[in-house]
């Protein structure tokens, strides 16, 4: 029995371009100027970015980021769904913060049992973990917003 994949929060996907190189960079100055689908595209070098239109963008709308290699034969195309940037960087701020919470009252607890006190900081650390524990199940909504599967990307 094959245990099921843990939940991405940002997927990704790898596909092959039967494209050449100019083509590969004229499409994007194109798109860029009339749109995609009347979303708007942000295209530096080899790397481009997909958002909702802003009538159209949630909280938790997907983003999409595309990276490229000319030089590679075929051209390889790499993308990435994912929160936007703001969120994605919300979410790692609030893990981080969490996580120094959880060090902090684990340093404290161990001057208090080191000296004979009631270690009563570990309870702290606990509640630290679980805020981590509760953002993810919280944010794990959304890291199925985009209906991805491995099989839709082959």
């Amino acid at each position: 029995m094959r245990l099921p994949d843990p939940p991405k929060w940002r997927p990704r996907f790898e596909r092959d371009l039967p494209v050449d190189s100019a083509t590969l960079h004229a499409r994007p100055n194109r798109a860029r100027q009339e749109g995609v689908g009347g979303c708007p595209l942000q295209y530096i070098g080899g790397h481009a970015s997909l958002d909702i239109p802003a009538a159209s963008r949630r909280l938790f709308s997907p983003y999409l980021d595309l990276e490229f290699d000319p030089e590679a034969t075929p051209i390889r195309l790499r993308g990435r769904f994912g929160p936007p940037p703001e969120i994605w960087m919300a979410l790692a701020g609030t893990h981080f913060a969490l996580a120094v919470l959880a060090t902090m009252a684990l340093c404290r607890a161990f001057v208090a049992w080191s000296m004979q006190e009631t270690p009563w900081p570990l309870a702290g650390a606990g509640l630290a973990v679980l805020g981590i524990l509760a953002v993810d199940e919280l944010a794990a909504p959304a890291a199925g917003f985009v209906g991805f599967s491995k099989e839709s990307s082959r």
